[in-house]
């Protein structure tokens, strides 16, 4: 019941406008939207949280640690690639190419990583008999002479060599 001593405003009640309503509906569409893609992220940053070494990833790329050189994460391709230094590299171009993703020829920092990971991430080579060329290519070109030689790692105990960029060895390609 109102009360007698106040004064009381008409109240105007203005018809929603189909212009309003598709304004107020348009918002509502890009809300659920931001929601839904808000779930999704979180969703994808839980699961990246909880990714280990070695873990397969839906393009078939490896985890194999975190680069020191780009701080982010570091996957590996399954399997070796054979060739000289600049086979190498031209296969990180091309496999970039076919999948959209920038893959390298691993420096000499992010060699020691998949050293470190690499019973997790699996396939290397290790015999430990250099004579067999057991050699993996790093980028990292020698500074006495980058346009011949590079480093190379031997994944039978971490040992690193100059390496003559001419002769067929295994290079592991990586991406961020």
């Amino acid at each position: 019941m109102p009360d007698a001593n106040k004064t009381y405003l008409p109240l105007k009640i203005r018809p929603l406008t189909a212009d309003k309503l598709g304004k107020i509906s348009a918002l509502h569409s890009k809300s659920v939207a931001a929601t839904k893609e808000s779930t999704r992220l979180e969703a994808e940053a839980v699961r990246m949280a909880q990714l280990e070494v070695g873990a397969q990833m839906d393009d078939g790329s490896i985890y194999a640690g975190i680069s020191p050189d780009t701080n982010e994460r570091m996957y590996a391709v399954p399997a070796d690639i054979e060739g000289d230094f600049n086979q190498a590299a031209k296969r990180a171009q091309e496999l970039s190419q076919e999948s959209g993703k920038v893959y390298r020829v691993p420096s000499e920092a992010e060699m020691e990583v998949l050293y470190s990971n690499c019973t997790a991430i699996g396939g290397f080579k290790e015999t430990g008999i250099a004579e067999n060329n057991d050699w993996y290519w790093s980028s990292t070109e020698y500074e006495g002479d980058t346009i011949n030689l590079a480093k190379g790692m031997l994944f039978y105990d971490g040992r690193t060599t100059t390496l003559p960029k001419t002769c067929v060895y295994s290079v592991r390609l990586v991406r961020s």
